[in-house]
């Protein structure tokens, strides 16, 4: 989804004109002299900028050429944001998909899982983790992502979590240690809570 960028546009939102009675769209019918149905900039503007605030507040870019946006921010709005990923085995920066986070949309994100690896043996390593995220604004230049708070409970997984952060957006990512064996299993499952401030 992108804003309309043809030259004929304007870079700031038109004053609206007051409303009229509601009513639906028409192709016009000549033969009964009805016009077809002019479709306003008021209402085109409005139709936009809906799906731009739905975009935003899921804490997405609005991109052009991706048009999948909309349908994503209301996916992660309405399902359940527990999520299951794979966590790959001897890693060192490597990305956790999907927790990617825009400070111009958020201030503040809390980050609960649990984490649970295992290998050849049947010892298993598991743990549960609470991390907060913080965005500090700088007036006139990118702000600062910054881990607030990062608890551990149970084991020793060999998991290190931590950010990455380009221009106001962060992106969470992990180490791990190397399980050897053939039958590695490394998940985590997180919940993700967003704070506008």
């Amino acid at each position: 989804m992108f804003r309309i960028d043809h030259p004929t546009a304007v870079v700031t939102l038109p004053a609206i004109d007051a409303a009229g009675t509601p009513g639906y769209f028409t192709q016009g019918d000549p033969q009964n002299a009805i016009p077809a149905t002019v479709v306003t900039k008021d209402w085109a503007n409005q139709i936009q900028e809906e799906i731009i605030a739905v975009i935003l507040a899921a804490g997405l870019t609005p991109t052009k050429g991706v048009n999948t946006q909309l349908r994503d921010s209301i996916n992660a709005a309405a399902a359940d944001t527990t999520t299951n990923f794979t966590l790959a085995n001897n890693q060192s920066d490597a990305v956790v998909t999907g927790v990617t986070y825009s400070g111009d949309a958020f201030r503040c994100i809390k980050i609960k899982g649990h984490i649970y690896r295992k290998t050849d043996s049947p010892e298993y390593l598991q743990a549960y983790f609470e991390l907060t995220l913080g965005y500090k604004v700088d007036l006139g230049a990118n702000g600062t992502w910054e881990i607030l708070e990062s608890n551990f409970l149970g084991d020793d997984t060999g998991i290190t979590l931590e950010i990455t952060q380009t221009l106001d957006d962060v992106q969470l990512t992990y180490d791990s240690t190397n399980l050897a064996g053939a039958n590695y299993v490394g998940i985590m499952r997180y919940k993700v809570e967003r704070f506008k401030v």
